[in-house]
């Protein structure tokens, strides 16, 4: 089955938020240095969502664009699932999520304060 990478956050996308964010908090936009390592993380999680989505029968990929998550962190966040998975509601995270379909979940952090990124998966 085709990935559909039409949920895929762009990097103008995420560049756009995140600047919004920064404004509306009455912060600095990104700066050209913090731009770039934007990208590399973009290119990075948009080629583990392809390599993952090989590993699906029917691949469903969600990319929530930057929320601001309070004190000093925004987070861009996402996951690979596999509809073709039997959902099976014991199979829960400590976030309340169903992990029954999932092949992979991520997020990234951009700390206000010491103006860094950071992965999580």
């Amino acid at each position: 089955m085709a990935l559909d990478m039409s949920n895929v956050v762009t990097f103008e996308e995420l560049k756009s938020k995140g600047n919004e964010i920064l404004r509306e908090n009455d912060l600095a936009e990104f700066t050209d240095k913090e731009l770039a390592d934007l990208e590399v993380w973009h290119i990075g999680i948009t080629t583990r969502i392809k390599k993952d989505a090989e590993h699906c029968d029917q691949p469903s990929v969600y990319w929530a664009n930057w929320r601001f998550a309070g004190g000093y962190q925004m987070i861009a966040e996402g996951s690979v699932d596999d509809k073709a998975k039997q959902l099976d509601f014991r199979e829960m995270n400590f976030h309340g999520m169903n992990t029954s379909r999932s092949v992979s979940m991520w997020g990234f952090m951009f700390d206000t304060e010491t103006r860094e990124f950071s992965k999580h998966t």
